[in-house]
């Protein structure tokens, strides 16, 4: 039921009258929306001990329109390691901390890449690291 008139600039509503409709419901149309992550920030140390570990900070951003669920971070290339992140809503951020064991050859430079995913959506994001 809709109520339907004129109103003056005092505010007064004149010449009213009712529509009466039937309920109705309809079924959403079109795609539903999905998770989207921008390219990973990865801060963490300079230096690493051969074998040893280190924590690296892992900030996850979804520009898309729908919650990523069951989000994963894992550490590939010269680092090892993994780590299960909270859901990320649409156009958030959020930051995980993953323990990762750096291996190479000492006094060279190892690369350590991280790679999140959920149900669809990844990114991927590097830093590099000097090895003590």
């Amino acid at each position: 039921m809709f109520t339907l008139g004129k109103r003056d600039a005092a505010g007064n509503v004149s010449g009213q009258s009712v529509l009466n409709t039937t309920p109705t419901s309809q079924t959403c149309v079109g795609n539903k929306g999905r998770a989207q992550f921008k390219r990973l920030g990865v801060k963490g140390p300079k230096k690493v001990r051969n074998g040893r570990k280190a924590k690296f900070k892992v900030t996850i951003t979804n520009r898309g329109t729908a919650t990523a669920r069951n989000v994963r971070v894992k550490a590939f290339g010269q680092g090892k390691g993994f780590k299960k992140a909270r859901n990320v809503a649409a156009g958030r951020r959020t930051s995980v901390w993953v323990k990762t064991k750096v291996k190479g050859r000492k006094d060279s430079r190892a690369i350590v890449k991280f790679k999140a995913t959920d149900n669809g959506a990844k990114a991927i994001g590097k830093t590099r690291v000097r090895i003590k």
